[in-house]
């Protein structure tokens, strides 16, 4: 992970003609067809992986597979044996206080659990419906609607205003484009973005003008832009990919 960041900070300090030269692509006619078939069988489709989501059943008993939970219910169940071997005359709530108190304290416990579960999965769908559906590709010198999911890095893809972005990308010519990059930075201001210049490989995410992203919408303006990341390796897919990996903290 942490190599394919600096691979992605790399690609805002070079110039785009030695990007593409690095990719074996061609910033005038793109990828040939052949080639961009090669790659797409190499590298996968474009588009975040998604694991089939376990049932909410299922998610629900997990959330009781744990030794200081099952500990919490052998308490449970040792504190009523002993409550109703108490005296009869004795009232409910003392005979069975304790274990209800720790029912409670089990049941809150998996009902957390479960909820911030579902929360992430939510997220993932969210980041999902981010991809672009279709895209504008160059191969072979020509400018062809495809897929979306076909793309693959050293592709050259043109956007407009209303396009979601359908992949990390470097800005090889512009004409004043403006992106609203909310989903993936949180800024609530569309950035403008230029092609002219490199910048240094620390910028932050935010900051960096000459790169367009997965999932960032167009709100103004015409690019050109060469594709250097695609799917799981772009920045939304690093966001998945962590949002996939989290882990109940032990208690």
């Amino acid at each position: 992970r942490r190599a394919r960041a600096e691979r992605q900070c790399e690609w805002i300090a070079i110039e785009p003609e030695i990007i593409a030269s690095r990719l074996g692509s061609d910033l005038d006619s793109g990828l040939s067809v052949p080639e961009a078939q090669r790659r797409l069988e190499r590298e996968g489709p474009n588009e975040l992986a998604e694991k089939p989501p376990p049932s909410a059943f299922s998610q629900l008993l997990q959330q009781f597979a744990d030794v200081t939970v099952l500990a919490l219910i052998v308490a449970a169940l040792v504190a009523v044996a002993l409550g109703w071997h108490d005296k009869p005359g004795s009232s409910f709530l003392h005979r069975f206080g304790d274990a209800i108190a720790i029912a409670i304290i089990v049941a809150v416990n998996a009902a957390v659990g479960f909820v911030q579960q579902r929360k992430a999965e939510q997220a993932l769908r969210a980041l999902r419906q981010l991809g672009a559906p279709a895209a504008r590709a160059v191969r072979d010198g020509r400018c062809d609607a495809v897929s979306a999911q076909t793309l693959v890095v050293g592709d050259l893809i043109e956007v407009a205003e209303g396009d979601r972005v359908p992949a990390d990308a470097r800005l090889v010519a512009t004409s004043d484009v403006v992106i609203d990059e909310s989903a993936l930075t949180g800024e609530s201001v569309p950035v403008d973005k230029l092609e002219v210049g490199c910048l240094a490989p620390a910028t932050p995410l935010a900051e960096r003008s000459n790169m367009v992203f997965f999932g960032t919408h167009v709100v103004r303006g015409r690019a050109r832009a060469l594709v250097v990341a695609t799917g799981m390796r772009t920045e939304l897919g690093q966001i998945a990919e962590l949002l996939g990996s989290i882990d109940a903290e032990e208690t």
